[in-house]
């Protein structure tokens, strides 16, 4: 193995810069907002935030905007920015003979005064917050320490986009394959409107059958995505208990940590048997399910149980049934799924009827996957359809 204290400093520069997905992507507030109250709280007409490669130093974000400046890292000041730990001023670039020759100096914009300060991510240095004016002048004490305040704020919301990007990859990787057994066909979709979701979709194989479950978490981003991870694991956990007994368990487990963030949680939990077709289920809150039959009748799974976090514990559960006969489906969503397939919301029946048009699970599957593409949604989906063989 390479050792990394051999590597070209420049070198780990880029890679950092591509694991980190910093650069080749639009403008962003994030960074924007960082420039701008440098700007303004130093007193000078330019600030940048610039990523430096192999070669060259890229204006991430700038203030005034547009300042889309792309120069070789020798011609610029923050090559020697991010060679030192502690940041740099220079009064007058004119007087100081490592930077009186650049061409930012000799030429236009002429800067004389520069002051940067290294951002770094897991140690290795990719880019600098930094400040400029066209007229000589220091920095005091206080100055340098909100220089660096301010390049801590960058690589802080550099990490929490990388933990978010992280989560998210979690995410898709914890979907359950498709289940094919005895006559029946699971499978399902679940995509979250942001980086990570709220919403919790779950089918896994039991003794003799399978569970299924959809839960949605009140709220977006990374605080609904952890109890919405914290419900799949639980909900896994319990796959084999019985149906009441683990609904029960699951309202004193959740219910305290939901009522504490003011949250809650919509939670639909069946159990299918293969040899009796029959699905058991509890719906707190969710009432977003449908019974497909072969006749074409459409029959609504009703929620009959508060939420998760609305009531102290689910003492005890309602525990429905249906059964499904040959060339019957079952559809569980959450609600962002209803506005998926038009501009306006469908209602549960608009839904169950598409559903029931398609030829088999796959085709209604890809239809959600081709209408989910390039979309920007603007809630978490997430689809189940257990689908018995005609």
């Amino acid at each position: 193995m390479t050792d990394q204290t051999t590597v070209e400093p420049g070198i780990r520069r880029a890679a950092a810069l591509d694991e980190f997905d910093l650069m080749g992507t639009p403008p962003a507030e994030k960074f924007d907002r960082i420039t701008r109250i440098a700007r303004q709280m130093l007193g000078v007409p330019l600030s940048f935030l610039n990523l430096i490669d192999e070669r060259n130093v890229y204006a991430k974000s700038s203030a005034p905007a547009g300042q889309n400046l792309i120069a070789p890292k020798e011609a610029s000041f923050c090559i020697r920015t991010i060679e030192q730990s502690e940041p740099m001023t220079v009064a007058d670039a004119t007087l100081d003979d490592r930077f009186s020759g650049l061409s930012v100096v000799t030429g236009n914009p002429g800067i004389r005064f520069y002051a940067g300060a290294s951002i770094r991510i897991h140690g290795t240095p990719v880019g600098a917050i930094c400040v400029a004016d066209t007229s000589p002048r220091t920095l005091s004490e206080d100055e340098v320490a909100i220089l660096e305040d301010l390049a801590r704020w960058a690589e802080r919301s550099i990490l929490q986009d990388i933990d978010r990007r992280n989560a998210a990859v979690v995410q898709r990787l914890l979907r359950p394959p498709a289940i094919d057994a005895e006559e029946f066909h699971i499978d399902g979709v679940s995509i979250a409107a942001g980086a990570i979701g709220g919403d919790c979709g779950v089918w896994v194989p039991v003794d003799g059958g399978c569970m299924i479950a959809v839960a949605d978490v009140m709220g977006k981003g990374t605080g609904a995505g952890i109890l919405a991870a914290s419900l799949r694991g639980a909900l896994v956990a319990r796959s084999n208990a019985d149906l009441a007994t683990a609904m029960r368990d699951m309202g004193r487990q959740f219910t305290p940590d939901l009522e504490a963030v003011g949250s809650f949680a919509t939670l639909f939990c069946g159990r299918l048997d293969y040899a009796s077709g029959v699905l058991s289920y509890v719906d707190a809150g969710h009432g977003l399910g449908a019974h497909l039959k072969a006749t074409g009748e459409i029959v609504l799974l009703p929620a009959t149980t508060l939420p998760l976090g609305m009531t102290a514990e689910l003492e005890e559960p309602e525990v429905h049934s249906v059964h499904l006969e040959p060339g019957d489906r079952v559809v569980v969503v959450s609600d962002g799924v209803l506005e998926l397939f038009g501009s306006q919301p469908r209602s549960m029946l608009d839904l169950a009827a598409l559903a029931g048009s398609c030829e088999g699970v796959d085709e209604f599957l890809d239809d959600a996957r081709r209408a989910i593409s390039g979309r920007q949604l603007v809630d978490d989906v997430t689809l189940i359809v257990v689908e018995r063989d005609a």
